[in-house]
């Protein structure tokens, strides 16, 4: 074990070992409203707005043009 990588305490994560995180967000803006969202992986929803620019390296892209 090197210096920097201690063992996982209840105040202190592991920096060893990667943890993820997982946020859902959801905006509520105006119906003419252009967005642009961007995300490295996960689940882009939507709908509702005059237009969009999404970008994502790996996920699922819905739009709901209605």
């Amino acid at each position: 074990m090197n210096a920097r990588c201690v063992p996982p305490s209840a105040h202190r994560p592991s920096p060893c070992r990667k943890e993820f995180r997982f946020i859902d967000y959801e905006l509520t803006v105006l119906a003419t409203a252009h967005v642009r969202l961007g995300a490295s992986s996960g689940r882009i929803t939507v709908r509702g707005v005059a237009g969009a620019d999404i970008d994502t390296s790996s996920g699922n892209v819905k739009i709901d043009a209605s």
